[in-house]
C-alpha cells in the first residue's frame, strides 16, 4: 500500500545518463562511425544479436527434433517433449546471463563518465 500523503515514501524520478541521451539522438549510424567513442552503441547491438540468439536456437532445436525423427520415433518424442525446452531454456538462459553482463559493463562505463563530467569523481 502506497503513502502518497505527506512526508509519504518519495520515489526518485528514473534518471538517463548524457551518454544514453546522446547516443540515441546521434542515430545508430552516426553512433557507428563516431571513432572518438564518446557513445556506445553496444544496447542497440545486443537486443538484435538476441533475437537472432532466439531465432537461432529454435531452429537448431527444430533440426534437431527432425533427425530425432529420422533415427526412431520414440527417440524424436522424447526429444520433442523433454530435450527441445530443456537445451531452449538452457542455451537462451546462459545467453542471457551473458549479454546481460555486457550490458551492465557498458552501462556502468556510461555513469562514470556522466560523473567524470559532472567533477563528482576524478
Amino acid at each position: 500500500m502506497a503513502d502518497s500523503g505527506y512526508g509519504g515514501p518519495t520515489v526518485a524520478p528514473t534518471r538517463h545518463s548524457a551518454t544514453r541521451q546522446r547516443a540515441d539522438a546521434k542515430g545508430f549510424l552516426a553512433t557507428l562511425f563516431d571513432f572518438s567513442f564518446d557513445s556506445f552503441i553496444t544496447t542497440t547491438v545486443i537486443k538484435v544479436l538476441y533475437v537472432l540468439v532466439v531465432i537461432i536456437t529454435g531452429l537448431s532445436a527444430l533440426l534437431f527434433t527432425y533427425s530425432a525423427f529420422a533415427t526412431n520415433t520414440t527417440f524424436g518424442l522424447l526429444t520433442l517433449v523433454i530435450g527441445d525446452p530443456l537445451f531452449i531454456i538452457i542455451v537462451l538462459a546462459l545467453w542471457r546471463l551473458f549479454l546481460e553482463a555486457c550490458i551492465v559493463f557498458f552501462r556502468i562505463a556510461e555513469d562514470i563518465r556522466v560523473l567524470r563530467e559532472r567533477g563528482e569523481i576524478r
